[in-house]
């Protein structure tokens, strides 16, 4: 309410504490609405044969209050381990998605850009545009 001058306490957006999430994404909507995107580590039912399931989610505060949220997975999990391996020169930072992700109101959704790995060729990534609403795919 004051063009982001004063912020109110720390919150959890994703539904766990123990569960490890990363790469944030944040959009607010002209009535208020937050919502966050980012990628979460999944159970390995998720994903028997993946040895590092991972799934793309969003939550939503549905009061605007920035409190309480709701969150939930866009679509199935992904195999992360199957990402291609960031490199500068000779050395090898881990794996990479690539830095294409986003997150934008669209009306009374959202709609998110984000990138995950397909299951052949190896190494390989597509890119997805999915519209939002209330957390599930339209």
């Amino acid at each position: 309410t004051d063009g982001g001058a004063t912020w109110g306490d720390v919150v959890r957006v994703n539904g766990s504490d123990i569960i490890p999430a990363f790469t944030p994404t944040v959009q607010v909507r002209r009535d208020g609405i937050v919502a966050v995107s980012y990628y979460e580590l999944a159970s390995s039912a998720a994903l028997p044969s993946s040895p590092l399931p991972v799934t793309f989610r969003i939550a939503r505060s549905p009061s605007g209050d920035a409190d309480t949220w709701r969150d939930a997975a866009v679509e199935d999990a992904f195999d992360f381990s199957a990402a291609p391996p960031s490199s500068r020169g000779r050395v090898t930072n881990g794996l990479y998605l690539g830095e294409m992700h986003g997150l934008v109101s669209t009306g009374t959704s959202f709609s998110a850009l984000y990138v995950r790995t397909r299951p052949t060729p190896a190494d390989s990534t597509e890119v997805i545009f999915a519209n939002v609403a209330d957390g599930s795919l339209r």
